[in-house]
Protein backbone atom coordinates (compact mmCIF):
# COMPACT_ATOMS: atom_id res chain seq x y z
CA UNK A 1 0.00 0.00 0.00
CA UNK A 2 1.49 3.69 -1.15
CA UNK A 3 1.84 5.84 2.18
CA UNK A 4 0.08 9.20 0.88
CA UNK A 5 2.29 11.36 3.61
CA UNK A 6 5.13 10.68 0.83
CA UNK A 7 3.56 12.53 -2.09
CA UNK A 8 2.10 15.28 0.16
CA UNK A 9 5.78 15.71 1.67
CA UNK A 10 7.06 16.06 -1.97
CA UNK A 11 4.61 18.62 -3.22
CA UNK A 12 5.10 20.65 -0.27
CA UNK A 13 9.01 20.44 -0.90
CA UNK A 14 8.19 20.40 -4.75
CA UNK A 15 6.51 23.90 -3.60
CA UNK A 16 9.69 25.52 -2.05
CA UNK A 17 11.53 24.93 -4.62
CA UNK A 18 9.83 26.49 -7.48
CA UNK A 19 9.47 29.69 -4.69
CA UNK A 20 13.52 29.43 -4.52
CA UNK A 21 13.96 29.48 -8.57
CA UNK A 22 10.98 31.94 -8.83
CA UNK A 23 13.48 34.24 -6.57
CA UNK A 24 16.89 33.49 -8.25
CA UNK A 25 18.32 31.81 -5.76
CA UNK A 26 18.39 28.41 -7.34
CA UNK A 27 19.34 28.21 -11.36
CA UNK A 28 17.22 25.60 -13.56
CA UNK A 29 20.42 22.95 -13.15
CA UNK A 30 20.11 23.22 -9.43
CA UNK A 31 16.26 23.40 -9.05
CA UNK A 32 16.50 19.48 -11.29
CA UNK A 33 19.47 18.52 -9.02
CA UNK A 34 17.53 19.25 -5.35
CA UNK A 35 14.55 17.98 -7.50
CA UNK A 36 16.13 14.78 -7.86
CA UNK A 37 17.17 14.77 -4.60
CA UNK A 38 13.68 14.45 -3.35
CA UNK A 39 12.71 11.10 -4.72
CA UNK A 40 16.37 9.47 -2.84
CA UNK A 41 13.94 7.43 0.11
CA UNK A 42 11.08 6.57 -2.53
CA UNK A 43 12.35 4.40 -5.27
CA UNK A 44 10.81 1.38 -4.28
CA UNK A 45 7.50 2.95 -5.49
CA UNK A 46 6.16 1.97 -8.39
CA UNK A 47 2.98 4.11 -10.12
CA UNK A 48 1.58 1.02 -11.46
CA UNK A 49 -1.98 2.30 -10.82
CA UNK A 50 -2.19 6.29 -10.16
CA UNK A 51 -5.19 6.92 -7.77
CA UNK A 52 -4.69 10.56 -6.84
CA UNK A 53 -3.21 13.94 -8.44
CA UNK A 54 -0.65 14.27 -6.18
CA UNK A 55 0.78 10.55 -6.57
CA UNK A 56 -0.09 11.50 -10.23
CA UNK A 57 2.18 14.80 -9.47
CA UNK A 58 4.91 12.83 -7.88
CA UNK A 59 5.69 10.71 -10.96
CA UNK A 60 5.30 13.26 -13.26
CA UNK A 61 8.01 14.92 -11.79
CA UNK A 62 9.98 11.44 -11.11
CA UNK A 63 10.20 10.59 -14.82
CA UNK A 64 10.55 14.13 -15.82
CA UNK A 65 13.76 14.91 -13.76
CA UNK A 66 15.16 11.26 -14.43
CA UNK A 67 15.01 11.98 -17.93
CA UNK A 68 16.81 15.54 -17.58
CA UNK A 69 19.13 14.04 -15.52
CA UNK A 70 20.09 11.50 -18.44
CA UNK A 71 20.10 14.22 -20.76
CA UNK A 72 22.47 16.16 -19.25
CA UNK A 73 24.81 13.02 -18.11
CA UNK A 74 24.75 12.06 -21.93
CA UNK A 75 26.52 16.10 -22.76
CA UNK A 76 29.24 15.23 -20.93
CA UNK A 77 30.03 12.30 -22.98
CA UNK A 78 31.08 11.73 -26.92
CA UNK A 79 28.63 12.00 -29.23
CA UNK A 80 29.15 8.35 -30.68
CA UNK A 81 30.33 6.44 -27.14
CA UNK A 82 28.19 3.78 -26.55
CA UNK A 83 27.72 5.88 -22.58
CA UNK A 84 26.37 8.42 -24.76
CA UNK A 85 23.89 6.02 -26.47
CA UNK A 86 22.99 4.48 -22.80
CA UNK A 87 21.94 7.59 -21.34
CA UNK A 88 19.95 9.22 -24.75
CA UNK A 89 18.14 5.36 -24.08
CA UNK A 90 17.45 6.24 -20.33
CA UNK A 91 16.32 9.89 -21.03
CA UNK A 92 13.94 8.36 -23.79
CA UNK A 93 12.58 5.28 -21.56
CA UNK A 94 11.72 7.95 -18.99
CA UNK A 95 10.51 10.73 -21.03
CA UNK A 96 7.81 7.56 -22.37
CA UNK A 97 6.60 6.58 -18.88
CA UNK A 98 6.64 10.52 -17.99
CA UNK A 99 3.94 10.52 -20.76
CA UNK A 100 1.63 7.80 -19.64
CA UNK A 101 2.06 9.44 -16.39
CA UNK A 102 0.28 12.36 -18.30
CA UNK A 103 -2.61 10.75 -19.90
CA UNK A 104 -3.22 9.12 -16.54
CA UNK A 105 -3.03 12.09 -14.48
CA UNK A 106 -5.42 13.69 -17.11
CA UNK A 107 -8.19 11.01 -16.54
CA UNK A 108 -7.94 12.01 -12.86
CA UNK A 109 -9.23 15.72 -13.45
CA UNK A 110 -12.58 17.35 -14.91
CA UNK A 111 -12.27 19.34 -18.10
CA UNK A 112 -12.67 22.48 -16.40
CA UNK A 113 -9.41 22.06 -13.86
CA UNK A 114 -6.62 22.90 -16.81
CA UNK A 115 -5.95 24.06 -20.49
CA UNK A 116 -3.76 22.69 -22.97
CA UNK A 117 -2.41 24.67 -26.18
CA UNK A 118 1.54 23.92 -27.75
CA UNK A 119 3.80 26.73 -26.79
CA UNK A 120 6.79 28.61 -28.38
CA UNK A 121 9.81 27.03 -28.32
CA UNK A 122 12.73 28.59 -29.03
CA UNK A 123 14.50 24.75 -29.52
CA UNK A 124 13.57 23.20 -32.89
CA UNK A 125 13.20 19.63 -31.64
CA UNK A 126 10.40 21.28 -29.57
CA UNK A 127 9.23 23.62 -32.00
CA UNK A 128 5.49 23.48 -32.65
CA UNK A 129 5.57 19.87 -30.89
CA UNK A 130 5.67 20.66 -26.65
CA UNK A 131 2.03 20.88 -25.63
CA UNK A 132 1.36 22.74 -22.28
CA UNK A 133 -0.87 21.93 -19.54
CA UNK A 134 -1.73 24.17 -17.38
CA UNK A 135 -3.69 22.81 -14.50
CA UNK A 136 -5.71 25.38 -12.55
CA UNK A 137 -6.83 23.25 -9.74
CA UNK A 138 -3.08 22.80 -8.37
CA UNK A 139 -0.70 25.12 -7.48
CA UNK A 140 2.06 25.45 -9.38
CA UNK A 141 1.40 23.08 -11.89
CA UNK A 142 1.86 23.05 -15.44
CA UNK A 143 2.76 19.58 -17.30
CA UNK A 144 4.67 19.11 -20.88
CA UNK A 145 3.93 16.99 -23.22
CA UNK A 146 4.84 15.76 -27.03
CA UNK A 147 3.08 13.08 -26.83
CA UNK A 148 0.01 12.50 -30.31
CA UNK A 149 -1.52 10.31 -28.00
CA UNK A 150 -1.97 12.89 -25.28
CA UNK A 151 -2.65 15.71 -27.79
CA UNK A 152 -5.27 13.34 -29.44
CA UNK A 153 -7.01 13.62 -25.36
CA UNK A 154 -7.19 16.87 -25.15
CA UNK A 155 -8.21 17.94 -28.95
CA UNK A 156 -11.58 14.94 -28.24
CA UNK A 157 -12.45 16.28 -24.61
CA UNK A 158 -12.43 19.88 -26.44
CA UNK A 159 -9.32 21.51 -23.99
CA UNK A 160 -6.95 22.09 -27.00
CA UNK A 161 -6.48 25.57 -27.83
CA UNK A 162 -4.80 24.96 -31.57
CA UNK A 163 -3.40 28.86 -31.09
CA UNK A 164 0.23 28.67 -29.94
CA UNK A 165 0.94 30.68 -27.02
CA UNK A 166 4.06 31.78 -24.75
CA UNK A 167 4.43 29.14 -22.04
CA UNK A 168 3.47 29.88 -17.99
CA UNK A 169 7.08 29.24 -17.20
CA UNK A 170 8.80 30.37 -21.06
CA UNK A 171 11.90 31.33 -19.04
CA UNK A 172 12.38 27.66 -17.53
CA UNK A 173 11.39 25.79 -20.81
CA UNK A 174 13.24 27.76 -23.02
CA UNK A 175 16.44 27.80 -20.80
CA UNK A 176 19.31 25.04 -21.26
CA UNK A 177 20.69 23.02 -18.58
Amino acid sequence: MKDNRIFKNYIEKRLELIKRLEKGEIDKAEFLSLTDGLFEDTTHIEPSVISDREEALYFYQYFNVKAKAAMMAAKKERKNSSEYRNYIAFAEEYYELKEDVIYKFLKLLNIDEYEAYFVRATSSKLKNRLIEINVHSMEKVILHSMSTKTLRYLRSVGVFDEEIRLSKIDDYINKPY
